[in-house]
């Protein structure tokens, strides 16, 4: 498998990271799989078509222009909309998606749904909301981004909760384009694709959801304030 896993020459490494740690713990073989939140250009359903899986259903509502491989199936769709059987897959896996689900009530149903009795989920996301980069700010194309120096949000300022009002004012003091100020508070507090949960929120919701069992781990430390 770890062969199997280079050769695949992901374009992040995080990729193989977690494909890997998956099929460690849980085996693709065999196996009937849905990945939420498939990556652009669908490496990681790839790999576990590689893996040995039975069936590999994609699921995103973005995708590339690139073929799908006659090994997977695509669905343009979230997962809580995908029209699917109920207790369909042995494994669902979800890599950089915990911080987009913005209903995880809804999103812990379907998967107590979409699941067969006995079946696995692995779910992992970051930054989560109440990390220093929370925000997951990426507006105007790239313009402002989390990941690098066009962060224009201090740490932590997104959980003071300002006032649109101070958030203009703030920025302004920034030199941020006033036109700029709305996109970049629409996305920090009204996109339907940032979860604004904490991570204690989130396990708590999917602890008292009925047919789940939570097995929650820590995979990365806080990432240290950078734009002081």
């Amino acid at each position: 498998p770890i062969d199997i896993i280079k050769s695949c020459n992901f374009t992040q490494p995080y990729y193989a990271h977690f494909i890997e740690k998956i099929h460690s713990k849980y085996s693709f073989f065999n196996k009937t799989v849905a990945e939420i939140g498939s990556d652009y250009n669908l490496e990681c359903s790839y790999a576990v078509t590689l893996l040995g899986a039975k069936e590999v259903v994609a699921i995103n509502d973005w995708h590339a222009d690139t073929p799908v491989p006659p090994s997977i199936t695509f669905l343009h769709s979230k997962f809580e909309k995908a029209i699917l059987p109920d207790e369909k897959f042995d494994l669902i896996f979800a890599i950089a998606v915990l911080e987009h689900i913005n209903n995880p009530i809804i999103f812990a149903n379907t998967l107590v749904k979409k699941l067969k009795k006995g079946g696995h989920a692995f779910i992992q996301g970051t930054p989560m909301w109440t990390s220093s980069v929370g925000h997951h700010l990426y507006v105007m194309d790239g313009k402002y981004n989390f990941t690098d120096s066009t962060n224009i949000l201090d740490d932590w300022y997104h959980l003071t909760y300002p006032t649109q009002d101070d958030f203009k004012v703030y920025l302004s003091e920034k030199n941020v384009p006033l036109d700029d100020i709305p996109h970049i508070w629409d996305y920090v507090y009204n996109s339907p694709n940032i979860s604004r949960y904490s991570p204690s929120e989130i396990i708590s919701i999917f602890k008292s959801t009925k047919g789940i069992t939570v097995n929650a781990e820590r995979q990365y430390d806080e990432i240290k304030p950078t734009n002081k």
